[in-house]
């Protein structure tokens, strides 16, 4: 049995098979905050969800306010990161888009402990490595602010931390 070989052209393997950008690469929080594609393909699996309504209740209910999230890499700390960042920065479009994925209803104690206003917070990435500063991506001024030993205070008035 013959074939006609010239019928047979192998086609390149990127006009056949595309793949999603957050598949490319892992979320940097430092170089992905801000971006609306940076959204775009994440799926909020329950436990991401029930880590951010656990955080809510914290605090509102105490008067706990430093968090630590641990878990393998892959696993979507960064990525979960990123759509808290969203959901209560600057950003109106952001806003309602990590609202519209995370499927939040209006009065969600998310919303309650989260509460922006029509500005929404300043979110400031910090990502931290192995250098002595431990702040790799902060912006200069912060960085400043920091190793002088302050800090910002609830009327938006940069205060010692030796107070």
């Amino acid at each position: 049995m013959r074939t006609r070989r010239d019928n047979l052209t192998p086609a390149r393997l990127s006009t056949v098979v595309k793949i999603s950008r957050q598949f490319l690469r892992s979320v940097r929080i430092d170089t992905d905050i801000g971006r609306e594609d940076a959204l775009d393909g994440y799926i909020c699996q329950g436990t991401a969800r029930g880590l951010l309504d656990s955080m809510a209740n914290q605090v509102r209910e105490t008067r706990q306010r430093a968090f630590t999230w641990t878990g393998p890499y892959g696993g979507g700390k960064s990525s979960l990161a990123l759509m808290l960042c969203s959901l209560v920065g600057g950003n109106p479009v952001l806003r309602e888009k990590a609202r519209r994925i995370l499927a939040l209803p209006e009065s969600s104690a998310i919303d309650a402990a989260f509460e922006t206003s029509d500005s929404g917070w300043l979110v400031v990435p910090v990502v931290g490595d192995a250098q002595v500063s431990g702040m790799k991506s902060a912006s200069p001024w912060l960085q400043h602010w920091v190793r002088k030993g302050r800090k910002r205070d609830e009327r938006d008035r940069w205060t010692s931390l030796a107070n």
